[in-house]
């Protein structure tokens, strides 16, 4: 098996074929989060809830995620029920209905209602235990604004470095690292681009 040797040209070696179908996966995991962030962030403008609120939903279907696979259950349906148990984690709940009507574009009287809010209770019951039932979430803006308070004259600064922490919602950097080192990193992010 040469898998990982030079080729005889000098050339790049080649990766072993084990590493391929995980960074696949790991690249469709990606795709299907800043999908399901988007989409998330739609649904809560719809519904007029906050960024905090939303934050805490993605924050929620990575650490739901980091359990279960992409194969074990609809993304769809975990970020609608993120949304819908972020909402009362951050007192900005909004009825199942509205969820649901908004994230499936079906209404209470609609055929699949029932069935979409059943899924959507069987995986809340799922998502509570993942949690532990620590619904404590903590955000790096915070921490931001609270430095950002200290320097004059950093609106841009400001701008882009909550875009950059909205940004990293995209990846799973809030379930690995502290808050306050998010938002140190940020700050020397956004120095750096500015």
């Amino acid at each position: 098996d040469d898998a990982g040797s030079p080729p005889p040209n000098g050339g790049p070696a080649k990766k072993p074929a084990k590493a391929e179908p995980q960074q696949k996966e790991l690249k469709e995991k990606y795709e299907k989060t800043c999908q399901m962030y988007t989409t998330m962030q739609h649904c809560a403008a719809k519904l007029n809830l906050p960024q905090m609120t939303v934050a805490t939903a993605i924050t929620f279907f990575h650490k739901f995620f980091s359990k279960y696979s992409l194969r074990q259950y609809k993304a769809e349906h975990v970020a609608a029920t993120c949304l819908f148990l972020a909402g009362k984690t951050e007192s900005t709940n909004r009825k199942m209905k509205e969820i649901i009507s908004v994230s499936f574009r079906i209404s209470e009287g609609h055929e699949n209602y029932q069935k979409y809010r059943d899924i959507l209770v069987d995986i809340e019951m799922q998502l509570i235990r993942v949690l532990e039932f620590d619904f404590n979430v903590v955000h790096p803006y915070r921490f931001f604004i609270k430095k950002m308070d200290e320097v004059r004259g950093a609106k841009e600064w400001k701008q882009l470095g909550w875009q950059l922490i909205n940004d990293s919602y995209n990846t799973s950097v809030c379930t690995k690292r502290q808050p306050e080192e998010i938002a140190h990193a940020i700050i020397h992010v956004a120095a750096a681009c500015l």
